[in-house]
């Protein structure tokens, strides 16, 4: 395995080892692809944290403060920096099968924490897969709120 492939996707590094390893070394195997699913968990639940807050922002406007413009910005760049290591983690979350799950459990969070109806939110992901992941995405939707 090339040391290109870790230095640029760790994800996808490991992947490709545990494939090379599986019958040879099985418990190496495992072990790898467990660390590859807790990645994808991680990165459901800082999806889940990011939808959640965005939704908060714009249901709960009364609320609004410069903490929720930092919580936002924090998930925001927490998502960056794991798919900026991983190319490949990044193609499969612009695909919104992989993060609707996470995108469901927020407006579970957030119908229950702003004592709102699940049926006040969109049933379908309301943002642009391809650019709910983009810095410009992030200041353009705080500024739309800010601004209202």
């Amino acid at each position: 395995m090339s040391n290109d492939l870790y230095e640029s996707d760790e994800y996808l590094w490991k992947q490709e080892i545990a494939k090379k390893y599986q019958e040879a070394e099985p418990n190496l195997f495992e072990y790898l692809m467990e660390m590859a699913r807790n990645e994808e968990r991680e990165i459901k639940s800082k999806c889940r944290v990011l939808f959640l807050h965005l939704l908060k922002y714009q249901y709960q406007s009364e609320k609004q403060s410069i903490s929720w413009v930092l919580s936002i910005r924090s998930a925001y760049r927490d998502l960056t920096v794991i798919f900026n290591d991983s190319k490949s983690l990044y193609n499969r979350y612009i695909d919104e099968t992989y993060f609707i799950s996470a995108y469901k459990n927020a407006v579970l969070d957030a119908s229950t924490e702003i004592f709102l109806s699940k049926s006040m939110f969109p049933k379908v992901f309301p943002w642009d897969p391809k650019t709910v992941w983009t810095e410009e995405f992030v200041e353009t939707f705080l500024m739309e709120y800010i601004d209202s």
